[in-house]
Order: structure tokens, then C-alpha cells, then sequence
């Protein structure tokens, strides 16, 4: 919808030159102020701008403006449609590879802290690869939990969030365990 109203508001400027600055300048700060709302309105932000693009090419007068953008709302509302039937289709799935995410970076921070034992190696590089790894860790585990605790309606999904917390049981146990590895090496 809100493509739609970039496509409709850009597409009537087009015969002013004179407001299509303030209309370039007052999408593009609108599509920057998106930014406040975090990573995941990039997309929007990044259709915004193509949309505006786009649409800024030809010159319309209302009629054309009206029909474009609402050809552009139809294709919208028909992408939104086949996407939200994949997405209910393969929610199980997407619950998996979320969940598969999660532990294979989480076995690889338990690989990175296993080369603590090897004396050959460096250890201020190799405590700030850990570091770096457990960034990327908890942003998984973050994103595993969003999904893996929502919506829980069959015996195979609570096996999902049986696993979750086992892993975070063990990520857990992993960062608050103390070892001395220079002592030990």
C-alpha cells in the first residue's frame, strides 16, 4: 500500500517540475526515516525508491496516474497473496532451517572455543573471533526463538522448541564456564 501511494503521489508530480523536487526529497526522507524501525523495512525502503524511480520516467495525467497505480496495487496485492500461501505452506520448513542455523553457528563457536586448547594458536586472535562469533550467535538464537516459540499447534513443533531450549541450555552452560587456557596450555 504504501508503494501505491509513492506510485500515486509521483506519478501526479510528474507534470510539475516545480513540485517534483520537494516530491524526490519528501519520499527519500521518508524512505531514510524508515531506518528507525530497524533492518527489517530495508526492502520496503529499497521499493520506495524503485517505485519512485520508476514511475518518475514518464510524464501522467491524472487518469494514467490513477490507472498505473492501481495497476501497481493489483500486482502488489498479488504478490502479497502467493506470498503469504508459500509462507504458510513452508512454515514448518522455515522453522527448521532457522532452528539448523542457530546450531551449526553455535557449533562453530564451540569449535572456535575448542582451539583455546591448542597451544599453537593465537590467543587474543582467537578470543576475538570468539567474541565475533557469539555476536552471530545470539542474533540466530534471536531469530530461532522468534519462530520456534511462536505458534506452536503440533507434537512435531513442540520437538522444534524441546530442541531450542536444549541448545540454549547448552550455550548457557558454555558461556559461564570459567577456564584459564593460558594455564592450561
Amino acid at each position: 500500500l504504501l508503494c501505491t501511494a509513492v506510485t500515486v503521489v509521483v506519478a501526479l508530480a510528474t507534470p510539475f517540475p516545480r513540485v517534483m523536487p520537494f516530491v524526490l526529497v519528501l519520499v527519500t526522507f521518508l524512505a531514510g526515516m524508515m531506518t528507525v524501525y530497524g533492518n527489517k523495512t530495508m526492502p520496503l525502503q529499497f521499493s520506495m525508491l524503485f517505485v519512485m524511480t520508476l514511475t518518475i520516467n514518464e510524464e501522467f495525467v491524472v487518469r494514467t496516474a490513477l490507472s498505473h497505480a492501481g495497476l501497481f496495487g493489483v500486482g502488489a496485492l498479488g504478490y502479497l497473496l502467493y506470498a503469504i500461501s508459500v509462507a504458510w505452506f513452508m512454515e514448518r520448513r522455515t522453522r527448521q532451517q532457522i532452528l539448523a542455523e542457530s546450531l551449526y553457528e553455535m557449533a562453530a563457536y564451540l569449535d572456535i572455543k575448542a582451539g583455546f586448547y591448542d597451544a599453537g594458536t593465537d590467543y587474543d586472535e582467537l578470543f576475538n573471533r570468539l567474541v565475533r562469533q557469539q555476536i552471530v550467535v545470539a542474533e540466530r538464537q534471536q531469530a530461532a526463538r522468534d519462530m520456534v516459540l511462536r505458534g506452536n499447534k503440533t507434537p512435531f513443533d513442540g520437538l522444534l522448541v524441546r530442541v531450542h531450549l536444549r541448545m540454549l541450555e547448552l550455550y548457557e552452560y558454555l558461556l559461564s564456564t570459567n577456564t584459564d587456557y593460558p594455564l592450561l596450555r
